[in-house]
């Protein structure tokens, strides 16, 4: 449980019940539906937030298994087992320390109460990746960020902070570089209303009006 804990608060993973951890045989034990009970009883009560593993007993040979349980990252941390914070660091696990959690809590309060942080209903194809492509040259030229590991959508995105953990695009990735139609159509409070008046007045004849997104109005 407490490698499931520091799995949570890293990249996920899955722990394996009925293998030796020294020599990682694989020797099952038995599993009846008392097991389980108790397993998804620890599972479903021991861990603050709470979560929601996959539990998979395999069979190995007539009467033995193996339970496999596997987490991704999750997306409230930091999580607790039994009241302590666990990190996993390759093979080992420890107790997290007091700046550990404050960092992930201050990251997931901030990913909770932002809107620009939140998943947006567009992908990565909605976007005009040659403004996003120029967005990063541009930074790059000022010394504002290090040229990326390549040059893909979803790298140059990353190193925006524009993707969260699952991938999925944040609201402030479409706001900046979405097409019209999208914007349009996912974010019309995004949209720009624009009237031209002659004179210093509302009372001058109107000359133009237009609408659009926030690279729209270039015409007007």
């Amino acid at each position: 449980m407490k490698a499931l804990c520091g799995m949570l608060n890293n990249r996920g993973g899955r722990v394996i019940f009925g293998v030796v951890p020294r020599t990682h045989e694989v020797v099952g034990q038995d599993v009846g539906e008392d097991t389980l009970h108790k397993l998804a009883q620890t599972l479903n009560t021991k861990f603050e937030p709470a979560i929601t593993p996959t539990v998979h007993p395999v069979k190995i040979d007539g009467r033995r298994f193996t339970i496999v349980v596997t987490v991704r990252q999750g997306r409230l941390r930091p999580y607790s087992y039994n009241g302590t914070t666990w990190k996993k660091v390759g093979n080992t696990k420890s107790p997290m320390s007091a700046d550990e959690r404050d960092r992930l809590l201050t990251e997931r309060l901030h990913e909770l109460q932002t809107w620009d942080a939140g998943a947006s209903p567009l992908g990565i194809d909605d976007l005009d990746r040659v403004e996003l492509q120029t967005t990063v040259d541009e930074a790059i030229a000022a010394g504002r960020m290090t040229p990326p590991v390549n040059r893909l959508p979803a790298t140059l995105l990353r190193a925006l902070s524009l993707l969260d953990r699952e991938g999925q695009l944040r609201n402030a990735a479409a706001v900046l570089f979405g097409e019209a139609a999208e914007l349009a159509r996912d974010y019309p409070s995004c949209a720009l209303n624009v009237v031209r008046y002659e004179g210093n007045t509302k009372s001058g004849r109107l000359t133009k009006r237009a609408q659009g997104g926030s690279r729209g109005m270039s015409s007007l």
